[in-house]
């Protein structure tokens, strides 16, 4: 089960397959040939449907992963979407966990030897990871779990040495994760949610017929602001990817969420401001417009389709 765990692990995400690599290379310690013939068969298993997958879909064995790597590595597309420097792993763990790296590094340091294996997991995937120039804490999620198991484990090992101040510990972890997640993550969620929530805002609008998205060039920001998946089909969503196609369009909405805050020639004496976070996303409102010809419900897939060419 083991070895086949690591095996999907690793077709299903490549850049794991060095992680799940070494694991594997862990279960020649076991010294009995048919355990350990029986894990590399279930580990090699995945990948080997994984080829063929790829034979069937794409003409070539593997071309996912070929292409993956010929176009970010060999092609650069990747570093487009920024470089970090190669602590930047270490770096936002500091800066995500907080205070609570020094328990976290104190009960990893009370583990007994079951923390070997994971910490060097962990650390190899943080490791080769680091050493590719285009990095998102999503690459190495794998490790952080590793470190809480590890964690997780010094923890048990305390209590079991002084059960008697098991409350006091499990309370004062407890109380600091949650400080944690009130002090980091949610000042994060809420960053990263404005587009969502302005687009719910405009839709309760009573007057609201259109909502158009005014994204950058090429359309990035446009998976932040959100689209159907949030809302039904009740308003019709138009995606534009410049000003100028924003301005040529602009009878067919009387709501915009953009990027492009104070610079657009259509945001004139009848647009009215409502709502603006950081001075990076505003909302705006068109008074007294009732919008245009039949509502797109299309446009919206449709651009982003057009962006993805």
């Amino acid at each position: 089960m083991a070895g086949l765990a690591l095996g999907v692990a690793a077709a299903i995400r490549f850049q794991l397959a060095p992680g799940a690599g070494l694991a594997m290379l862990f279960f020649i310690q076991k010294k009995k040939n048919k355990e350990i013939l029986s894990a590399y068969c279930a580990f090699i298993l995945p990948i080997v449907f994984l080829g063929i997958l790829d034979w069937v879909t794409l003409g070539n064995a593997f071309q996912s992963i070929f292409k993956n790597y010929y176009y970010n590595k060999t092609l650069g597309i990747a570093d487009q979407y920024g470089k970090k420097w190669p602590g930047f792993y270490i770096e936002k763990y500091i800066e995500f966990w907080g205070a609570l790296c020094v328990p976290a590094f104190f009960l990893i340091l009370k583990a007994k030897q079951e923390k070997v294996i994971p910490l060097l997991i962990a650390g190899f995937i943080l490791f080769y990871h680091s050493l590719i120039s285009h990095k998102e804490m999503s690459f190495v999620y794998a490790s952080v779990i590793l470190i809480v198991f590890v964690a997780a484990c010094g923890c048990f090992e305390v209590i079991q040495k002084v059960p008697e101040q098991k409350a006091k510990i499990l309370g004062g972890i407890t109380v600091g994760m949650l400080f944690t997640f009130i002090s980091t993550y949610i000042p994060f969620l809420n960053d990263n949610s404005i587009g969502l929530r302005f687009q719910k805002m405009a839709s309760k609008q009573p007057d609201a017929c259109g909502i158009a998205l005014l994204t950058g060039t090429a359309g990035y920001s446009s998976f932040e602001m959100g689209g159907y998946s949030t809302l039904s089909k009740k308003i019709p969503l138009y995606l534009y990817s410049s000003i100028n196609e924003a301005t040529e369009n602009s009878q067919y909405y009387n709501y915009i969420i953009t990027t492009e805050q104070g610079s657009v020639p259509i945001f004139s004496k009848e647009w009215q401001q409502i709502k603006c976070k950081s001075n990076k996303i505003c909302l705006y409102h068109h008074v007294n417009q009732t919008c245009a010809g039949h509502p797109d419900f299309e446009q919206f897939s449709n651009k982003l389709k057009a962006l993805e060419k």
